[in-house]
């Protein structure tokens, strides 16, 4: 889950905390025929709040994030995609 109660206060536990990150190909996305032979920087989250029979990704998904995980500010983000000369960004299975 995206959320735990955490001395009676519900808190947000994944946040900026990326499960899988990488450049992929737009084709594969659902707006393809945009920006064609280009990449967006797509990005995974832990922890979703819907669990789905179906899911391909639960173990990366659903993991909980640890107190150690890099937390990944937007600025990093951008900085990452413009070095990696993606086109866009992708939020998948979120």
């Amino acid at each position: 889950m995206s959320y735990a109660n955490i001395d009676g206060m519900l808190r947000h536990i994944s946040d900026g905390k990326i499960s899988t990150m990488e450049s992929r190909p737009i084709e594969i996305k659902l707006l393809f025929h945009y920006w064609l032979n280009s990449t967006a920087l797509t990005l995974l989250t832990r922890s979703r709040n819907f669990h789905c029979p179906w899911c391909q990704n639960h173990r990366l998904s659903f993991r909980h994030p640890r107190a150690k995980d890099e937390k990944n500010p937007s600025q990093k983000l951008l900085e990452l995609a413009m070095r990696n000369k993606d086109e866009g960004f992708s939020a998948v299975f979120n």
